[in-house]
């Protein structure tokens, strides 16, 4: 079996990493020196340029037993305070000490865990992509930040290089140029994409990935018998983020003996198992599962259709922000609001409106922090589709909207005339 070359050449020590000796060389000094009181790390850097691999490579070379933890491990406080912060773990190997890395901590219940990121007793590496990330800069104050560089296109040329000289394989400096120009100073992609072209002996050519970039148009392939095997793993790639959506959403579509249903869902089910994230080693074998979804049955050529649960994610996500937004205003947790709080406020305000009390109505917002926006735009997102202002008159919201604007603005400061006089 051959062995993808993101495993092939993946760094075994870490000054085998290109572009980082500074994030590194602090990275060293932090896990040889540290002692009860260090601030944590927090590493700042886009993907694909080494920071998971720098801290697991590190470690190993002062023996410390990493404890990684993400976003699905940890979402909240006492989730985070489960966790053991002894000194030492024992293994087969002897005793070892510990280090715990937490990854995405954007979305790692942030607040809570600016609360006790200092009480750790072991070492403690914090890593996110943007350390100006809303979510983040309440951390940033409590740690040493050790920022991660994009990748210069100049070392990443040098290296894919070296990769193609070894391999034996023939692909002009031009090509390699563009690989890394696109990749945007992500080694990892940089390699995917190498290996992808040379196992596939396709030029990259922008002319013919614009002809598979559509939107539908992948999904067709794929899916319907027009091209050979490698042409149909070809235009996976094209969108491996988008695609396989694409096609677990229209793979029964158009099949009308039962038997080619059951069969088509099982390749889905099977290729639904193959968990990619933060493992891209596994997107060759998700992109030939993906394939075969479309190659278990015949059918004619139909037009796929757009995923209903992509819009409401969108929207999902979109509520989420809006909830989350209130909750900071009003003080309190996402989830209080949510449950506690929503239908209160609602009851109350759109009682205001309804008896045209607009002093009331806006003294109230002003009371809770609230805005004008959140009455109208949040509030009734979170109703679940009903007209919370229904057969009320748009005047009495109008009346609301002017007051709440001219409370709003700001004042302007008048001098006496008697100081001005003297």
């Amino acid at each position: 079996m051959t062995i993808p070359w993101i495993d092939a050449y993946k760094p075994t020590k870490s000054d085998e990493i290109i572009g980082q000796s500074e994030p590194i060389r602090v990275i060293k000094n932090y896990m040889e020196n540290y002692s009860d009181g260090y601030k944590p790390l927090l590493l700042s850097g886009p993907s694909g340029v080494g920071k998971t691999l720098s801290v697991n490579l590190i470690a190993k070379e002062y023996d410390y037993d990493v404890q990684e933890l993400n976003s699905s491990d940890s979402r909240n406080a006492k989730s985070i305070l489960s966790i053991d912060t002894t000194n030492q773990v024992i293994s087969f190997g002897g005793k070892h000490k510990k280090l715990i890395l937490m990854e995405e901590i954007e979305t790692m219940g942030a607040k809570e865990l600016t609360k006790i990121v200092n009480d750790f007793k072991v070492p403690v590496i914090l890593i996110c992509n943007s350390h100006r990330d809303r979510h983040v800069t309440g951390i940033v104050k409590k740690c040493q930040l050790v920022k991660f560089t994009q990748v210069s296109q100049r070392s990443m040329n040098i290296f894919l290089q070296k990769i193609i000289h070894k391999e034996g394989k023939h692909i002009s400096e031009s090509t390699i140029e563009e690989i890394t120009l696109q990749s945007n100073g992500d080694m990892r992609h940089s390699i995917l994409t190498l290996d992808f072209l040379c196992k596939t002996d396709r030029a990259f050519d922008n002319t013919s990935k614009d002809k598979i970039h559509g939107f539908f148009e992948p999904c067709m392939d794929i899916m319907n018998h027009t091209g050979t095997l490698d042409q149909r793993y070809e235009s996976f790639f094209s969108d491996y983020s988008m695609n396989p959506m694409m096609v677990y959403h229209n793979h029964a579509r158009g099949i009308k003996d039962i038997c080619h249903v059951d069969s088509s869902c099982s390749a889905a089910s099977d290729a639904d198992m193959i968990d990619v994230s933060g493992r891209w080693e596994l997107l060759p074998d998700l992109a030939m599962m993906t394939v075969r979804i479309g190659s278990v049955v015949n059918r004619s050529r139909i037009f796929p259709e757009f995923p209903v649960g992509l819009g409401k994610m969108s929207k999902t996500n979109k509520r989420i922000c809006l909830l989350k937004e209130l909750s900071a205003r009003l003080m309190n947790t996402v989830q209080e609001t949510r449950s506690e709080y929503i239908d209160i406020l609602k009851n109350i305000l759109v009682g205001y409106v309804r008896d045209g009390d607009t002093k009331g109505c806006i003294e109230f917002i002003q009371k809770m922090n609230m805005t004008r926006d959140d009455l109208f735009e949040v509030i009734p997102e979170f109703s679940l589709g009903i007209d919370i202002f229904h057969g009320i008159p748009t005047k009495n919201k109008s009346a609301i909207t002017r007051a709440y604007n001219v409370a709003m603005k700001p004042k302007k400061k008048t001098v006496s005339r008697k100081k001005a006089k003297k």
